[in-house]
């Protein structure tokens, strides 16, 4: 005997051993018949094919990048289909793994019942080489399902890149320019996501500026933002730290997205303001020998000088631009010499100081008159300045004349006797000698005419020392002369 017949019959005689009870129960398990097996086999492997034929029928109609919801092409369509393309996958191998057992049980175990069965397989040539092309063909498809399912997932618009988490914003731009106490900036704001994205912000929040300036506006169209910030009208340079906090979404990101959340520290520094001299003493002037000195206050604005920055205009910073050209003064020089500046006030809500300045000087006698020009100069420790001129004013003083009338016998004469009358005298003005320009003799009284120095017929000695004399002839017939 066979050993396959043997085995059989080893099989039979255990069958015909068991109980009655296990003898009914094998009986009436269910065993396939060939016929099924091989119709299963095929169903699966048509149902594989098939399967494959969706999955690359899905790979051909990917779009190039998904939308977000709700717009199309929407992602969730192409992950449901191949879900359910996975799913048919999955269940192909359940049924590959009945199929396996049921082939198991007719071949293996050779029950009495599964004998049929066996030698109707083998009959037509149905083995494991069947099982196993099912099971590389269903491996393939679950293969190229998940490579589909990665390539959904690789080029769409995720939950979170949809709404902007994804790709969160990591940096932010503002650089506003640096203007003085007063003036309005008008500043960009931007930002970029960690993947070098910009970002669409949404809201701008700005911490520390009520320090300097007062934030009147915030825009965030989309995009860059801008805020639009006032500095205080007196305030000191800083630098002074602030915060700014953006929402937004990567650029690209819906219009709904939130996005994500970033605060940044930057520091904002006023400008320098130059003083300005607001007033100062009034302008002296005097006749010759007399005081002109320049006493009183002068005011200073720099609108940097608050409450913390009150030695903004040093004292020693106040300053005469010089002693002015051609000005002679007691002591010499005068105006080119330090001012005397004390008592100062200092207002911070203005930016405002005080100081009462002095410097003393006499005008030499005599001088020329005229007007004489310097100035006053003001410097803050940044080294900006402002000047403002002042001019000192000699006055045109009259001269000083006296004349002695000629003594007899010469005072008398007939008009038509040609005597020559001869008047001496002495003239003085402040500002010097040279500054005579004319003489004149009035003789109306006398029935004569005004004589001037340049009449023709008078001749004007000037001497240094001040001492002049001129001479005339009456003109007879105008000329009402005395018995």
């Amino acid at each position: 005997m066979s050993r396959k017949h043997l085995t059989r019959s080893v099989g039979i005689a255990a069958m015909l051993a068991m109980a009655p009870a296990a003898i009914m129960q094998t009986a009436s398990a269910e065993v396939l018949t060939a016929q099924q097996i091989t119709a299963e086999s095929e169903a699966i492997a048509g149902e594989i094919q098939t399967l494959q034929q969706d999955v690359q029928q899905v790979e051909n109609t990917l779009p190039a990048q998904y939308a977000c919801p709700p717009g199309t092409p929407d992602r969730q369509v192409d992950l449901d289909r191949a879900t359910a393309l996975r799913n048919r996958a999955l269940n192909l191998s359940v049924r590959i793994n009945k199929l396996r057992r049921d082939y198991d049980e007719s071949i293996n175990v050779r029950t009495v019942l599964g004998e049929p069965t066996a030698r109707d397989l083998e009959a037509v040539g149905f083995g494991i080489q069947n099982l196993n092309a099912l099971r590389r063909d269903q491996q393939a498809a679950s293969t190229s399902i998940a490579a589909l399912i990665r390539t959904i997932n690789a080029t769409p618009k995720t939950e979170e890149e949809c709404d902007g988490r994804d790709d969160p914003v990591a940096s932010i731009s503002f650089a506003p320019a640096s203007v003085e106490p007063g003036m309005r900036v008008n500043a960009q704001i931007t930002a970029r996501t960690a993947g070098g994205k910009a970002v669409n912000i949404s809201s701008v929040t700005v911490t520390g500026m009520d320090a300097f300036a007062t934030l009147e506006n915030t825009q965030t169209p989309g995009g860059a933002a801008s805020i639009t910030f006032k500095i205080d009208d007196v305030r000191r340079q800083g630098p002074f730290p602030i915060s700014i906090t953006v929402q937004g979404a990567p650029a690209g990101a819906p219009a709904s997205a939130t996005g994500t959340r970033h605060t940044q520290r930057f520091s904002y520094t006023v400008a320098n303001a130059a003083p300005k001299i607001v007033s100062i003493p009034a302008a002296p002037s005097g006749d010759p020998g007399e005081d002109i000195s320049l006493k009183g206050e002068i005011v200073i604005i720099d609108t940097n000088a608050d409450d913390r920055n009150a030695n903004e205009v040093a004292q020693s910073s106040i300053k005469l631009d010089g002693h002015p050209v051609g000005l002679e003064t007691t002591p010499d020089g005068a105006f080119g010499q330090n001012l005397r500046v004390t008592n100062r006030r200092h207002d911070p809500t203005k930016g405002q100081y005080t100081y009462d300045i002095e410097r003393n000087a006499t005008a030499k006698y005599p001088h020329p008159h005229g007007t004489y020009d310097t100035g006053f100069s003001v410097t803050d420790k940044e080294g900006k300045s402002a000047s403002e001129p002042v001019t000192i004013t000699i006055n045109n003083t009259p001269p000083e004349a006296s004349f002695t009338a000629p003594r007899p016998p010469n005072n008398a004469f007939h008009s038509n006797d040609g005597k020559s009358v001869s008047v001496t005298g002495t003239d003085k003005d402040a500002i010097g000698w040279m500054a005579i320009a004319s003489i004149e003799i009035d003789a109306t009284a006398a029935g004569g005419g005004t004589y001037r120095m340049n009449d023709g017929v008078k001749t004007l000695d000037v001497t240094q020392t001040g001492d002049d004399s001129v001479r005339f002839k009456i003109v007879p017939d105008s000329f009402l002369h005395t018995v």
